[in-house]
């Protein structure tokens, strides 16, 4: 027979230190593993592909919109950034078509575009149509169909002076427990355009923090790693409001999987508000089998 218990989706209190686990072994220490994961995280935000460059996000209706630096374009680019009229992208039935405008310098990636039928990112990395310094492509939030648009010369990339972090503590490293369910749950995730999406949680891990023993619900597949998206009382004070992103490590063989805390980071709408970020799951119980 099956026992049911209750998992929670955040984190509703301030971590601490609790059930700490040894530090990783390796030529390197803790302290010069974690400074190494943060000027890598660092140099992942300087990419001119990274979140960083974005400088829009236009939702389409159905019908044709215009595209371009002018102002009088249905999807405005910054002004001065490519051409006033890059073309038209046609919404129909759920289908995204990009038809360049006679005479602008745009290419489909990389190579020359007149029409060409415009993927969304549901399925894999889009197309990219670029203009200039822009690149835009089509994502699919839900039943939206959107415009994303970055700029290799985006005033923010340009300006960023690194992330700040807290001081790197080993206490902050703690091992848990994986525990599969007997089948999986479908969890309604909610995100920043106050919409939710599907995502599947193939169990929970339970951990002891501050004495306390909680039962966390992360998405992904244990075989390849999962992901957490996590609440705590620094929100919106130390920390960005809606919440922080945290990757672990497959299970080992029994069971145990280690969260390092100290690697948690912010998502990208701490950065950006042209990104779609999911936020920790409502305070609320669900209800899985295992």
């Amino acid at each position: 027979m099956s026992v049911r218990r209750r998992f929670f989706g955040s984190l509703g209190l301030l971590l601490v230190a609790a059930g700490c686990a040894a530090p990783p072994s390796g030529a390197l220490s803790f302290e010069e593993d974690l400074s190494a994961w943060r000027v890598e995280r660092d140099q992942a935000l300087r990419s001119p592909s990274g979140y960083l460059s974005l400088v829009g996000l236009f939702w389409l209706e159905e019908g044709t919109q215009t595209i371009g630096s002018s102002p009088a374009c249905d999807i405005p680019l910054p002004l001065g950034r490519g051409p006033e009229r890059v073309g038209k992208l046609t919404l129909t039935g759920g289908v995204v078509t990009f038809t360049a405008e006679p005479g602008a310098e745009v290419t489909l990636d990389g190579s020359p575009v007149s029409v060409s039928v415009m993927a969304s990112d549901e399925k894999g990395p889009p197309p990219q149509v670029e203009a200039g310094s822009l690149t835009f492509w089509i994502i699919k939030r839900g039943d939206w169909l959107g415009v994303r648009v970055q700029d290799e010369q985006s005033p923010l990339l340009r300006s960023f002076s690194g992330t700040v972090a807290f001081p790197a503590d080993p206490a902050w490293r703690v091992t848990g427990e994986f525990v599969p369910a007997d089948r999986a749950l479908v969890v309604d995730v909610p995100n920043v355009l106050g919409t939710t999406y599907k995502e599947e949680v193939s169990g929970a891990i339970r951990v002891t923090l501050a004495g306390m023993e909680m039962e966390l619900l992360p998405t992904g597949d244990p075989e390849e790693g999962l992901f957490l998206v996590f609440g705590d009382g620094t929100n919106g004070d130390e920390t960005y409001g809606g919440g922080r992103f945290l990757r672990i490590d497959p299970p080992d063989s029994d069971g145990q999987v280690v969260l390092d805390f100290n690697r948690t980071y912010h998502p990208p709408c701490a950065f950006s508000p042209f990104t779609t970020c999911p936020r920790p799951l409502l305070e609320r119980p669900v209800t899985i089998e295992y």
